[in-house]
């Protein structure tokens, strides 16, 4: 029997490199698209003061089957994350892992994934909607997939995209420069949106035709990134998980809303090669809210690193084994 480790934050921060992170991705695409993942809906209970969110889902690889699961809960102190990671064929509890980190960088892997198959090695300047945790994330994968030579950022807090601009800069040496309004960042062939807004912080009239736009935020049916224009006029709509995106982005709640927007019109990420051919006058959205196998798969890779480096805390004998009843 495996004994289950812990991989906590720093474990994972030494482990895992954004390059590692869209590798990962890149194979969990081909995997959706042999129909070998399992992804039910997840589960989303909010209560006053917060929610909680169980992500489950399984990975049908060649050499074994994993399953598991993350949990999220939303306080008045902060987010947590917490992934759960099982052999599928033995059923013994692999690994749990902190899912921070975990969680901001598939994000950002799978939409620089998204960004390469649009975009390929094409010198691109990217401009950027938020300066938190998520944006970083954003930035550095974007950064290594693409031939990026430069950014502008823009949040509303001066101070939070100033700092933004400065440890960019300096982490992935191309030119990050700080904009004062949201207009001044859509002036660039590749945009990405990372916010925690109620209200669209990008108007479709600012948008040029053949940009490609990457939004991350408004996971939430209270939350928005984008306006409902900028959806309708979309030559495209490519969605890492297109069911989920129709119910749970409230941007996306709004546009039909307002009928603006079907479920037809969603292209799934893991099937774009066969439904699209990009042309320079295409406007192109990218539309993510997660999901339960792109954490299982970056957890199966930390794992299997982490037993190589012999890095993580072991918990024997945890869980408890209750045998068969005879």
């Amino acid at each position: 029997m495996t004994e289950p480790i812990i991989l906590r934050h720093d474990d994972i921060a030494g482990l895992l490199t954004p390059a590692d992170a869209l590798e990962v991705m890149d194979g969990l695409l081909s995997l959706e698209a042999d129909g070998r993942i399992r992804q039910p809906a997840r589960t989303n209970i909010v209560y006053p003061g917060g929610w909680f969110r169980v992500m489950p889902g399984a990975l049908l690889g060649e050499d074994d089957t994993y399953t598991g699961l993350k949990v999220m809960n939303l306080s008045s102190e902060g987010l947590r994350y917490l992934i759960l990671l099982f052999s599928g064929s033995t059923g013994e509890l692999l690994a749990l892992l902190d899912a921070a980190l975990v969680t901001a960088s598939r994000t950002a892997a799978m939409a620089a994934a998204a960004a390469r198959r649009l975009l390929g090695q094409d010198r691109v300047s990217i401009g950027v909607f938020g300066s938190g945790y998520e944006a970083q994330a954003q930035l550095r994968a974007l950064a290594g997939a693409l031939n990026a030579d430069s950014a502008v950022v823009y949040s509303p807090n001066p101070a939070h995209r100033s700092n933004f601009s400065k440890t960019m800069s300096e982490e992935l040496s191309i030119s990050v420069t700080p904009v004062e309004s949201a207009q001044e960042a859509a002036g660039h062939p590749l945009l990405v949106l990372a916010t925690k807004t109620d209200k669209p912080v990008l108007q479709s009239h600012w948008v040029a035709p053949g940009t490609v736009i990457l939004s991350i935020g408004s996971t939430r049916p209270e939350q928005r990134e984008i306006d409902t224009a900028l959806i309708e006029r979309a030559t495209a709509i490519i969605a890492d998980h297109p069911a989920q995106v129709m119910t749970e982005s409230g941007d996306f709640i709004a546009a039909t809303a307002d009928n603006r927007v079907s479920s037809e019109r969603l292209i799934p990420l893991a099937q774009l090669d066969a439904h699209f051919n990009k042309t320079a006058e295409s406007l192109i959205l990218y539309k993510s809210t997660g999901t339960s196998t792109q954490d299982l798969a970056l957890a199966v890779f930390l794992y299997q690193k982490a037993r190589r480096e012999r890095v993580g805390e072991s918990l024997a004998q945890f869980p408890w084994l209750k045998s068969k009843e005879v």
